[in-house]
């Protein structure tokens, strides 16, 4: 929603979706877990105040993917 007075055009519903996936304690105490957010690579924007002095709608971050391996001591 923008802020009362703003007469730019409304910003398009999005949704992200995130999935986290971990494997625990495999191959001698490994621990494993990938992430991707934004999987399906939505549009998102989210809108600024007239007064911040910003022209233009934040984008939000794209597809991300992120892998993390751990052994436990």
């Amino acid at each position: 929603m923008r802020q009362p007075g703003d007469t730019r055009p409304q910003i398009p519903d999005y949704t992200t979706v995130d999935m986290n996936l971990r494997f625990e304690k495999f191959f001698g105490g490994w621990t494993a877990s990938a992430m991707v957010t934004n999987l399906f690579n939505a549009n998102a924007l989210e809108p600024t105040f007239l007064s911040s002095g910003i022209p233009a709608d934040l984008p939000l971050p794209g597809r991300g993917v992120f892998v993390q391996l751990q052994h436990g001591l």
